[in-house]
């Protein structure tokens, strides 16, 4: 229980410690909200990064495949030619 104290001035303070014990909470409170919204942001930002890096992976694989599959079907048909040359 908070007791009131008497203050120099001869008035009675009541609301210090629990203004003290407001404050701090409140200040608590702001920081784990704060802290919560950079979390979630971390997550977001790691999230969407992960998806763009599969993408471009995606990418440059179908890129290489078709790269590959051009040089194949240039030689074959190098072969081809040469098979067919008397």
């Amino acid at each position: 229980m908070i007791k009131p104290r008497q203050s120099k001035v001869g008035a009675t303070v009541t609301c210090s410690t629990t203004a003290w014990i407001f404050t701090a909470v409140l200040l608590l409170s702001m920081w784990l909200a704060s802290a919560a919204l950079l979390h979630w942001q971390w997550q977001q930002t790691v999230g969407t990064e992960i998806r763009k890096n599969a993408s471009t992976a995606m990418a440059l694989r179908e890129y290489t495949q078709n790269i590959l599959d051009s040089a194949d079907d240039a030689m074959w048909r190098l072969q081809g030619h040469r098979a067919h040359r008397p």
